[in-house]
């Protein structure tokens, strides 16, 4: 019987395969540091091990030509996920509200090679055209509650969007 850790390493082999990144496969965990592609976060295809059975359920339900929402986007990684399977007559809206990690989501989308995800720089809430007030979160994880005491009453004022008037102004109905 193998172990843990070895499963999970070789589904994660699989699934950067599936993702259509094949020269990443023997190189999951390495990133150069001080190159020009080193990040404060992990690419798409380095080891993910917590979001393995989330991409597993996306395989599942995102299909050919589908439009996918992938709300609170982080890093893009579940986009480009969403993305790659339902290919390039499917969309994915990607949409994050933290002007701490925009600008990382936005490089990791448009390094990642796939030309049918949208970022929308907007929180997702119940009305439209409104303002929340995030405040700064551990590790790139704003959040509405000040739970980490920002110093210096750091906080960012974000514009809101309702998926309901999203879908109604732009068509876009996502399967799942």
């Amino acid at each position: 019987m193998s172990s843990i850790p070895g499963r999970l390493h070789r589904i994660m082999r699989k699934m950067v395969r599936m993702a259509g990144s094949s020269s990443a496969v023997d190189s999951l965990v390495s990133t150069a540091s001080g190159s020009a592609d080193s990040l404060p976060i992990p690419k798409f295809w380095e080891a993910n091990y917590w979001e393995s059975t989330v991409q597993l359920a996306l395989r599942d339900y995102c299909k050919p030509g589908d439009v996918a929402f992938d709300v609170g986007a982080n890093a893009g990684a579940l986009s480009v996920v969403m993305a790659r399977h339902v290919g390039p007559r499917g969309l994915v809206c990607a949409f994050e509200a933290s002007p701490r990690i925009i600008d990382k989501t936005h490089f990791n989308l448009v390094h990642s090679g796939c030309t049918n995800i949208h970022l929308f720089f907007r929180a997702v809430y119940h009305r439209s055209h409104e303002t929340v007030t995030l405040y700064p979160g551990h590790h790139l994880n704003d959040s509405i509650y000040n739970n980490y005491g920002a110093e210096g009453g750091a906080s960012y004022s974000v514009e809101t969007v309702a998926l309901d008037d999203f879908v109604a102004a732009t068509g876009l109905i996502p399967r799942i």
